[in-house]
C-alpha cells in the first residue's frame, strides 16, 4: 500500500471546521424554524405564510440532513485519518 503524506494539522483544521459548520447549521435551522412559527403567532397566517412555511421547512430539513451527514460520515472519516497518520 503506497504511503500517503497528510499534514495532520490540515486534517485537524478540517475537523474543527466540520464540527463548527454542523453545529451552526443545526442552530440556525432551529432558530429560523422558531422565527417562522413566531411570524404566524404574530399574525402572518394567510396563504403566502403557508406556502413559505412549507417551502422553508423542506429546505431546513435538507440542511439538517446535510449537517447529520457531516456528523455521521465526514467527521468520523477525518478523525480516522488523523488517528491513522498519528500512528505512523
Amino acid at each position: 500500500m503506497p504511503r500517503v503524506q497528510i499534514n495532520t494539522e490540515s486534517l485537524e483544521k478540517i475537523h474543527r471546521q466540520l464540527n463548527q459548520a454542523s453545529y451552526e447549521i443545526q442552530a440556525m435551522t432551529n432558530k429560523i424554524s422558531m422565527d417562522v412559527q413566531m411570524a404566524e403567532v404574530e399574525g402572518w397566517s394567510d396563504k403566502t405564510y403557508v406556502e413559505f412555511r412549507d417551502a422553508i421547512q423542506d429546505t431546513l430539513l435538507t440542511l439538517q440532513s446535510s449537517a447529520r451527514k457531516i456528523e455521521d460520515e465526514h467527521i468520523p472519516y477525518i478523525k480516522n485519518l488523523v488517528r491513522m497518520t498519528s500512528d505512523f
